[in-house]
């Protein structure tokens, strides 16, 4: 058995929430999203752990390409590959019915 979220040590954060976001709690639990209130928090911070570092990486990917913008040569070979691959593909539900 491997055991990946081993956890050493946590500590109690009092904190205060009202009704409408106990009852959120509750029913993200009893939706089986979570096993406990406890559970549903710590998933919370969890995704917004991911949400800051997906948006942190953003930002360097637009810090780079404002850095190093791309030549007109390069979007043009970008939007030629990207109309190729629509070109290629079908798509049946955007085709007008016969009339």
């Amino acid at each position: 058995m491997v055991y990946t979220d081993i956890v050493t040590s946590r500590t109690p954060i009092p904190t205060r929430l009202d009704e409408g976001e106990i009852a959120t709690l509750d029913e993200v639990v009893s939706a089986g999203l979570a096993s406990s209130r406890a559970d549903a928090i710590r998933l919370s911070i969890k995704r917004m752990k991911d949400a800051l570092h997906r948006a942190q990486i953003g930002d360097e990917i637009v810090s780079g390409y404002q850095a190093m913008p791309q030549t007109k040569e390069e979007i043009t070979a970008a939007r030629v590959g990207a109309l190729a691959l629509l070109d290629s593909e079908s798509w049946p539900e955007y085709e007008s019915a016969p009339e």
